[in-house]
């Protein structure tokens, strides 16, 4: 694998960690934000009693917004790449 696949790859995964809770909260309004202002601490999953994150609350579909924004992120990043220039 060559070693600008790996850093696409590398980055994307950075994108994720870094974006998927503040994407949760634009999408179901549940307190999610950004890791460093405390990431799920303050989601509703935290209150007793509904409406719960189902992104929190379901791991698999946890899992598929994950992995989903990571295949988003790398198909950005290596559409830039190829934008950039040309492979060595």
């Amino acid at each position: 694998m060559s070693t600008r696949r790996l850093v696409i790859l590398a980055v994307a995964l950075a994108g994720t960690a870094f974006t998927l809770l503040p994407v949760c909260n634009a999408i179901f309004d549940c307190g999610c934000t950004w890791p460093m202002w405390g990431a799920a601490d303050h989601c509703n999953i935290h209150h007793p009693g509904p409406p719960d994150c189902p992104l929190c609350t379901n791991w698999a579909l946890g899992a598929l917004a994950a992995g989903t924004l990571f295949v988003a992120w790398a198909g950005v990043l290596s559409v830039a790449s190829a934008l950039v220039g040309p492979r060595r």
